[in-house]
């Protein structure tokens, strides 16, 4: 399924190489070089040219073509190369285009007395540069093989990690579920005791108690002593776990604060001017100074005056 999925996702992501390498499947196999460059009258040529001595060239008749030179180099070069963002990938198609380009107008010369001009037909140079390009594409392809070895690996180690991660959900869901039941038969015993505390009954603490332990069983199932332990096993290593994670959090977060506080203290304190708006750093009414004289501030707040330090203010508001 993984694999299926990545091809999917291959194709996708490469669905220009894809349709022009189609494309060109498609029209190469109509173009077959030796099926052309055989005479249909070899047999009779060559018993005339005996008989005549040598004397008469041989005049080949040649098969006619099954397909539309003008067609099919309109074809070949109509492909959208410049979708390809690979460049060697791109130049690759490029010269496959161009060599059977040149097979084309060699089979169109075929028994054809005009000579080949030999800027069209480089076949060797061809051959040469598909090779070159052959073994980048091989190269490339080891790459490509390589990536989605390490996609299928990181796949299966993040479907791992994905069951561990739910198995660790489960486990902790459990333990709090437990936790909230703890704490509401706790709940239940505190309010009979509350209850006892003022009428002093202890036939009905008794019955109180035992109608909350016989509807505590009730919910229990029986299990064996093997599944017992178990399970307390169990529920005790989730607790040490998540006791080791509660842990490393209130740290981080003491940590934080420390900063927080050391950052507060490390900034910078503002200069006050007569008319600013303040309030004080552990209260919330806002006034206005009236005064400022030696490090003490006298703030307004329209129904009476105070008298404070300025490092005991926070501002509010600038004068405008």
């Amino acid at each position: 399924m993984i694999q299926s999925q990545k091809h999917n996702e291959l194709q996708k992501q490469y669905a220009d190489i894809f349709e022009i390498d189609s494309n060109l499947d498609r029209l190469v196999k109509k173009i077959e070089l030796l099926s052309y460059v055989n005479p249909l009258n070899i047999e009779k040529e060559k018993h005339q040219f005996f008989a005549s001595k040598y004397s008469v060239d041989p005049v080949f008749r040649y098969p006619k073509l099954k397909f539309s030179p003008y067609k099919i180099h309109r074809l070949f070069f109509s492909q959208r190369l410049e979708r390809i963002e690979d460049e060697q990938i791109r130049t690759m198609y490029k010269e496959i285009i161009y060599y059977y380009s040149n097979m084309v107008q060699c089979i169109e010369t075929i028994g054809q007395k005009k000579k080949i001009e030999r800027g069209k037909v480089r076949f060797d140079a061809t051959i040469a540069k598909l090779q070159k390009e052959r073994s980048k594409m091989a190269k490339t392809g080891s790459r490509l093989q390589e990536e989605e070895s390490k996609a299928k690996e990181e796949a299966a180690r993040l479907e791992k990690l994905n069951a561990k991660v739910k198995s660790k959900l489960e486990n902790y869901q459990e333990l709090y579920d437990h936790d909230q039941r703890m704490i509401q038969l706790g709940n239940k015993v505190n309010k009979a005791a509350d209850k006892y505390f003022h009428d002093k009954k202890k036939r009905l603490l008794v019955s109180e108690l035992i109608r909350i332990v016989e509807t505590e069983n009730s919910k229990r199932k029986k299990k064996s002593a093997n599944q017992a332990k178990a399970e307390r096993v169990k529920k005790a290593q989730v607790a040490q776990e998540v006791q080791k994670e509660v842990k490393v959090i209130r740290q981080k977060k003491k940590v934080a604060k420390k900063k927080a506080i050391i950052k507060e203290k490390n900034k910078p304190r503002p200069v006050f001017k007569i008319g600013d708006r303040v309030r004080m750093s552990d209260g919330k009414a806002v006034g206005s100074i009236d005064k400022l004289e030696k490090g003490k501030a006298v703030v307004n707040y329209g129904m009476f005056t105070t008298n404070v330090s300025v490092n005991q203010l926070e501002l509010v508001e600038r004068k405008k």
